[in-house]
C-alpha cells in the first residue's frame, strides 16, 4: 500500500485506487474552483437581462414567472461577491496600493460573501416552489384553491416567506467571521509599519466547544440541502406522472390551445427540476455528508469537498440555463424579450417584422403552431 493510501485512506483495502481517483477529482475540482469567479460577470449580465424580461408587466401575470424572476434576482445577488473579487483583481493590477489596509474593503467582502451564500439557498427554494406550485396546479385543475396559486400574490407570499426564513442565517453568516487589526510593512509604505486588517473565525462561535457552530451548521444543512434534496425528487416524480397522463389523454381527445400552452409551461418547469438534479442535488448530498467526516478519514473528507467545489461550479453554470429554457419553451417570453431589445417599439430598427403563424391538424395532436419571425427591410 502506498504512502498516499496510508495517509488519506487508512484501513481501506482499495486505498491505491481511491488515491488515483482522488488525484483526478482534485485536478478537476481545482480547475472548476479557480475559474468559477471568471464567469461570474457575464453570467451576472445574463441574469440581469433575464430578470428585466420577467419583470415586464406582460410577464408578471403568472406566479411561475414571478418566482422565476425571484430565482434570477437571487442568482444575481450570489454573483456579486465573485464579481467584486474580479473587479478587485483588475484594480489591483493597475494600483497595488489602492486597497492597502482598507477596513471597509474587508467588511464589504464579508457581507457580500454572506449575501451570496444566503442568496444561493433562496434560489434553491424558489426553484423548488416553482416545481411544487406547478405540480399542485396540474394535479388539481378543478380546485379553485390550487388554481389561485397561479396568481402573482401566491408568489409574493412565497418569496417573502423564504426571505424571512433565511434572514437569520444571513445575520449569523455576517458575524461568523470578525475583523482583527495587525501591524505590518508593505511596499506601499516602505520603511514604516501601518495598520492593516484581516478576518478570523468569531470567538463566540468557537466558545463552549463550538456550541453555536454545532447548532447553526446542522440547521443550515437541513434547510439548505437535505429538505430540498428530499422534496425535489418527490415533486418532480409527480410532475412527470402528470405529463404522462396528459400525453395519454391527448391521444384520446382533442386538446384545446389553452391546455397545449399549459403543457408547455409544465414541461418548462420540469426542465428547471432536471437542471437542479444535475447540479444542486449532488451538491446538497455532499454538503450534508461533510459534517460527518470532518476530522475523520482525510481522503473521504477531501473527496466530498472536491464534489462541493465541482458541483458548486455546475450550479453557477446552471443559473444561465433558465434564460435559455424560458426562451425555448415560452412564446410570451420570446415576445417580451424582443420588446425589451427594441425598447418597447413595435418595429425593429433593422426593418419590418413579419410574424407568420401556421396552424394545422394532425391525427396525433389536435393543433400545432409554428411561429416564424422574419426581419426584413
Amino acid at each position: 500500500m502506498s504512502s498516499c493510501a496510508e495517509e488519506l485512506f487508512p484501513g481501506f483495502s482499495n486505498g491505491d485506487f481511491l488515491c488515483g481517483f482522488h488525484a483526478i477529482l482534485e485536478l478537476i475540482a481545482d480547475a472548476a474552483y479557480d475559474n468559477q469567479n471568471e464567469i461570474a460577470m457575464p453570467f451576472l449580465l445574463i441574469n440581469i437581462f433575464h430578470f428585466i424580461i420577467l419583470t415586464r408587466k406582460s410577464m408578471r401575470i403568472s406566479s411561475i414567472n414571478v418566482l422565476i424572476a425571484a430565482v434570477a434576482f437571487a442568482d444575481m445577488c450570489s454573483f456579486l461577491y465573485a464579481t467584486e473579487q474580479i473587479l478587485t483583481k483588475v484594480l489591483y493590477i493597475h494600483n497595488r496600493c489602492l486597497f492597502s489596509g482598507s477596513y471597509w474593503k474587508i467588511v464589504i467582502n464579508l457581507k457580500l460573501d454572506a449575501l451570496a451564500k444566503c442568496a444561493r439557498k433562496c434560489s434553491t427554494w424558489f426553484s423548488l416552489f416553482v416545481v411544487l406550485i406547478r405540480t399542485l396546479v396540474v394535479r388539481n385543475p378543478l380546485n379553485s384553491f390550487y388554481q389561485n396559486l397561479t396568481n402573482p400574490p401566491a408568489a409574493y407570499k412565497t418569496i417573502l416567506g423564504a426571505i424571512l426564513l433565511f434572514s437569520p442565517l444571513f445575520v449569523v453568516r455576517s458575524i461568523e467571521r470578525q475583523v482583527y487589526v495587525f501591524k505590518t510593512t508593505s511596499i506601499c509604505k516602505p520603511n514604516q509599519t501601518f495598520v492593516s486588517y484581516g478576518t478570523m473565525k468569531n470567538e463566540d462561535f468557537l466558545a463552549n466547544d463550538r456550541l453555536i457552530m454545532k447548532i447553526v451548521e446542522p440547521v443550515d444543512s437541513i434547510l439548505s440541502n437535505i429538505i430540498p434534496c428530499i422534496l425535489f425528487p418527490i415533486v418532480t416524480a409527480f410532475l412527470v406522472k402528470e405529463i404522462w397522463k396528459f400525453a395519454k389523454n391527448q391521444q384520446r381527445i382533442a386538446s384545446s390551445r389553452k391546455s397545449f400552452e399549459s403543457q408547455k409551461t409544465t414541461k418548462m418547469v420540469l426542465l428547471f427540476a432536471v437542471t437542479y438534479f444535475i447540479s444542486g442535488f449532488p451538491l446538497g448530498i455532499a454538503s450534508a455528508l461533510v459534517p460527518y467526516y470532518i476530522n475523520g478519514i482525510p481522503g473521504i473528507e477531501s473527496i466530498l469537498y472536491c464534489f462541493i467545489y465541482f458541483f458548486g461550479s455546475v450550479v453557477t453554470l446552471n443559473t444561465v440555463t433558465h434564460f435559455f429554457v424560458c426562451g425555448i419553451m415560452s412564446a410570451d417570453y420570446r415576445k417580451t424579450m424582443l420588446s425589451v431589445v427594441r425598447c418597447g417599439k413595435e418595429k425593429s430598427s433593422l426593418g419590418v417584422v413579419v410574424h407568420l403563424q401556421v396552424l394545422w391538424f394532425h391525427s396525433d395532436s389536435s393543433e400545432a403552431v409554428i411561429s416564424i419571425v422574419w426581419f426584413g427591410r
